[in-house]
């Protein structure tokens, strides 16, 4: 039986900076598909816009942490070109297998970098204007989370972006049904 009222910290699949392989790549589409289905794009895109000034700005930036195939920042330069905003959108992972990925879906998108990095390294010689990290702090313990925080705001000029998991039977069945139907 699993204990909901206490954060897991059990380690997950895409944990581990040596998983690759065909199994990388269909973990990243049932989180796409995830992302895109279930709101987390959509959530993404919502807090993105309250950040903004009033208007639309000319340009933004951005710093992805844990970006995993970059669906998100794909969904932001299409969000972006419609609105005539000059993104450039710079997306860490600390996976070599999962940034290879990440730059094969992004290779018709100049506007995103893809960089191989662990996050706790990144210091604040680049400044962006804002650091999602959507569906990522739930991968830490919480003093790592905590210092993750940190970093993230240390990283952005108007505000982070934090939309993650809520450990909930309902959530964690369902999300266990969905990924077996898809796998």
């Amino acid at each position: 039986m699993i204990d909901f009222r206490q954060r897991s910290t059990a380690p997950e699949y895409m944990d581990h900076a040596t998983v690759d392989g065909d199994e990388v790549v269909i973990t990243l589409n049932e989180i796409a598909y995830v992302n895109r289905f279930l709101g987390g794009i959509n959530a993404t895109r919502a807090a993105l816009r309250r950040l903004l000034p009033t208007g639309n700005p000319q340009s933004l930036s951005l710093l992805d942490v844990g970006t995993g195939s970059a669906d998100i920042p794909i969904a932001l330069v299409h969000w972006a070109r419609r609105r005539g905003i000059a993104l450039n959108v710079t997306a860490v992972d600390f996976n070599p297998a999962i940034c290879e990925v990440a730059r094969q879906r992004t290779a018709a998108y100049t506007e995103i970098t893809i960089r191989e990095a662990d996050v706790f390294t990144l210091t604040g010689t680049d400044v962006f204007d804002v650091v999602p990290g959507p569906m990522f702090l739930h991968h830490f313990p919480q003093p790592q989370a905590a210092a993750l925080l940190r970093i993230m705001y240390s990283l952005c000029r108007h505000g982070i972006i934090v939309n993650d998991l809520h450990r909930h039977p309902l959530a964690y069945y369902s999300t266990t049904w969905l990924g077996r139907l898809l796998s």
